[in-house]
């Protein structure tokens, strides 16, 4: 029986996700909290000029605004988020005071018989601030904001999530970008130094012997004369492209000797002539190809993954 298959999300999809919903939170919460700070302050306010209209009330009834020593006549309204106290120092006023429970610390606002509407105490502020009798609502006072010259915690939260997801969308393009750059350099580290050996044969007049890496994957190279006592050039294997192996044509062969032509020769040890080397990396979809030409000698780079005829990029062996 065939099981079907479940696709789930990636780990980076997910990161992805915690970190936008983080952003949005550390962006959106400060607005919600202000909201509900003013939503609560109009509610005290209401509940002020209520009081107000109930202490007039029972002095149009009782000539008095005190109903036993300071204490106000009319009941005091209930609130979760305010504590409303009422003094009456006599017989013709009272002052309200409404001061900010555990939910609204700091926030204090009172009113008179005159009216007088003030805001006594609110973060940020520095002197209490008078609307006068005249005035139809307090002022709904929120902390000010004071000036920093740094950053605070949720600006370096963001940052550090914004660098996290670009990171985690960039990360993966990068590493195939530096893996197709390995294997770019180890194709044309080979096939430059084959065309350094046709070239010396060409301006020697002698024959130039081009030798791949014996082991298996190398991109190591050397290029000798035909006694192989002159080293020309020569590079390591894994020199700036370490992860890349190198796969030859025919697998035996390891050289390729280039006479005073430019041509192709037979190899001083009479071993196989390299006609093709095939350069690769895991992680990677790229590969390349150097061929070399039996016939003229001609050294080219191609990629064996074109297939158009007359794209210059195609392999012709």
């Amino acid at each position: 029986m065939k099981m079907n298959s479940i696709r789930g999300i990636t780990l980076i999809e997910l990161m992805i996700v915690v970190a936008v919903i983080s952003i949005l939170s550390a962006i959106a919460y400060p607005s919600y909290r202000e909201y509900v700070q003013r939503s609560r302050i109009t509610e005290a306010t209401s509940n002020l000029a209520d009081m107000r209209i109930r202490q007039e009330r029972f002095f149009q009834d009782n000539r008095t605004y005190a109903s036993a020593g300071t204490t106000c006549g009319a009941t005091l309204p209930a609130n979760d988020s305010f504590t409303y106290s009422c003094n009456a120092p006599d017989a013709n006023s009272y002052t309200v005071t409404a001061t900010g429970g555990a939910k609204m610390p700091g926030f204090t606002f009172n009113i008179n018989q005159d009216n007088r509407r003030q805001t006594t105490a609110s973060p940020g502020r520095q002197a209490p601030l008078d609307c006068g009798s005249n005035q139809r609502g307090i002022v709904l006072s929120l902390p000010t904001r004071k000036q920093v010259m740094g950053f605070t915690i949720i600006e370096l939260m963001i940052t550090i999530l914004i660098a996290g997801i670009l990171a985690s969308i960039a990360l993966p393009s990068f590493s195939e970008f530096i893996k197709r750059g390995q294997v770019r350099t180890a194709a044309e580290s080979v096939q430059n130094a084959l065309q350094l050996a046709r070239g010396e044969a060409v301006r020697r007049n002698e024959r130039i012997t081009f030798t791949l890496g014996s082991g298996a994957g190398q991109t190591s190279w050397v290029v000798k004369d035909s006694a192989g006592s002159e080293i020309q050039k020569s590079r390591t294997s894994g020199e700036g492209t370490s992860i890349v192996t190198a796969v030859r044509a025919p697998t035996t062969a390891t050289s390729a000797t280039f006479n005073g032509y430019g041509r192709i020769a037979d190899n001083p040890d009479a071993s196989a002539t390299l006609e093709q080397v095939l350069v690769s990396a895991s992680g990677t979809s790229l590969t390349l190809r150097v061929e070399v030409n039996k016939t003229g000698g001609q050294v080219r780079l191609c990629d064996p993954a074109v297939t158009a005829v007359g794209d210059p990029r195609r392999c012709l062996l």
